[in-house]
């Protein structure tokens, strides 16, 4: 009986305590960014070379379970976000990773870049060394957007573009943070 009756305390989770649970064990590890192992897409020679020291940085990160092509047909609705680099000055910036499997999925995808002419620079990982680094976050599409401080650590999981009460956090932690 009372085996039945700590399976049944224990076995009753929400939804909302394992999203909890999730973020909590993604807040309790640093994020390592494997830069100078991922290929660098750059559209446009000009643009200026990545940040990889702001104070803030939010990841998106689009592994390769998901499709490369939906994801950069819709890449401009992240224009608001990237223009905030300029407001904080480099203070804060957006780092895209795609994970792909092979070098044939890294030509596909920047054919694609190209062709919904992507500006932004974008991080391809097509060694899964991100993953490989960073086991601790969730394989989960929505725990793959997410800002991160100065030391990498977790301080915000979340899409702003699929939810505005993160959105109002992230523009409210990056204003108190990078006054």
């Amino acid at each position: 009986v009372l085996l039945i009756l700590l399976f049944w305390v224990y076995g009753c989770k929400s939804p909302q305590d394992d999203i909890k649970d999730r973020i909590l064990e993604m807040k309790a590890k640093t994020v390592s960014i494997p830069y100078s192992q991922m290929r660098l897409y750059i559209r446009d020679s000009v643009i200026k070379k990545p940040n990889t020291q702001a104070e803030y940085k939010l990841v998106v990160y689009m592994d390769s379970s998901h499709c490369s092509e939906c994801e950069m047909k819709k890449m401009h609705l992240w224009d608001d976000f990237v223009k905030l680099e300029d407001k904080y000055d480099g203070r804060f910036s957006v780092v895209f990773i795609v994970e792909t499997s092979s070098n044939s999925t890294f030509d596909a995808i920047v054919s694609a870049l190209d062709r919904y002419e992507v500006e932004y620079q974008i991080y391809v990982d097509n060694a899964n060394v991100f993953s490989k680094q960073n086991p601790h976050i969730p394989s989960r599409k929505m725990y793959h957007v997410f800002l991160l401080d100065e030391k990498n650590n977790v301080v915000l999981v979340g899409n702003p573009l699929l939810n505005s009460d993160i959105e109002n956090s992230l523009l409210l932690i990056l204003e108190q943070g990078l006054k």
